[in-house]
């Protein structure tokens, strides 16, 4: 006859010490400001990380862009 022994694996929790201190302790305006505060600070970050880095992109792109047709253009030979 075997005893059932409860699984331990079913008693651990998935979520953080400070997700639980806030759903303890913390009030629903104040976890809306927070994610709300988070959000347009994410979205500052990424657009500006988007901007940053699609101007050296594109800086590099329409560089060797302009110099291949330079190249194409200023060489007639090629389309002959």
């Amino acid at each position: 006859m075997t005893v059932a022994v409860p699984d331990k694996r079913q008693f651990v929790t998935f979520m953080s010490w400070s997700e639980i201190f806030r759903l303890n302790f913390g009030t629903i305006t104040d976890q809306i400001v927070e994610n709300a505060n988070f959000c347009f600070f994410v979205w500052v970050n990424s657009l500006w990380q988007t901007v940053f880095i699609n101007r050296i992109v594109f800086q590099f792109w329409a560089r060797w862009t302009y110099c291949f047709e330079a190249y194409i253009l200023g060489n007639r030979w090629f389309y002959t």
